[in-house]
């Protein structure tokens, strides 16, 4: 699956959708990969903010759909390229979890692959959400990330912190090289499927009949809002 322009979508309402059809996407350089990672059947969407950010409280109201039962729909910090260093902060929903999200820290020096960063730590963990509800219902995802800790909400309840000093020794990169060492990066969002080889143990397992006919799938996010830690804010 590639993103595309195509699947970042504005119908009127208000609400920002980004989308997943059946598309033949040719082969183009690609610069998170940076490579070229070949043709694709389907394209998505995904949205970027064009600042790069350093601390502070991320929120975004968003739902995931509910007619598909494999994908990842997300909110998160990432630093482009991911080579040297990759790092994150997430928000994740999969599809083959409708009742929990994902909230993640990922870190990891030349790591090419997620199975890479494992070498520096996991700190993926998921969280059921409150009151019995899905993450086809709306909700408010938020994360205030710091120097010392990462706190993950939902619908205003902490639901997990992570410390600085709960870092796996090889999690923590020296210098700015990893979330708690403050290195800048973009907000992001976006709406993907899972490659076959990966989807049973990540984001759910999809069925091709979901897009006969032309029919395409909406992640829809209603706002977003991020609130900076001034004193820490990168100076370009």
């Amino acid at each position: 699956m590639r993103f595309c322009d195509r699947g970042v979508v504005f119908e009127g309402d208000g609400y920002l959708r980004l989308r997943i059809q059946k598309e033949f996407m040719s082969d183009s350089y690609s610069q998170a990969e940076l490579g070229y990672p070949g043709d694709r059947l389907y394209s998505g969407g995904e949205i970027r903010t064009r600042k790069k950010y350093r601390y502070g409280r991320c929120e975004v109201r968003m739902k995931a759909p509910h007619e598909l039962s494999g994908f990842v729909q997300s909110v998160f910090t990432f630093h482009y390229p991911k080579l040297p260093v990759w790092d994150e902060i997430d928000w994740e929903l999969q599809g083959r979890h409708p009742d929990r999200a994902a909230s993640n820290m990922i870190v990891g020096k030349y790591a090419k692959e997620w199975a890479d960063t494992r070498d520096f730590g996991s700190y993926e963990h998921e969280v059921s959400l409150p009151h019995g509800s899905l993450i086809s219902d709306w909700h408010v995802y938020a994360f205030e990330w710091t120097p010392d800790f990462i706190k993950w909400y939902i619908d205003g309840h902490l639901m997990r912190t992570l410390t600085r000093g709960a870092l796996h020794p090889r999690g923590w990169i020296p210098g700015d090289d990893s979330p708690f060492g403050g290195q800048s990066s973009e907000i992001m969002m976006n709406f993907w499927l899972p490659n076959p080889e990966i989807m049973a143990d990540f984001g759910g397992c999809w069925n091709e009949a979901a897009f006969d006919h032309g029919r395409s799938v909406d992640a829809t996010y209603d706002w977003f809002r991020y609130y900076s830690l001034d004193a820490y804010q990168p100076k370009s």
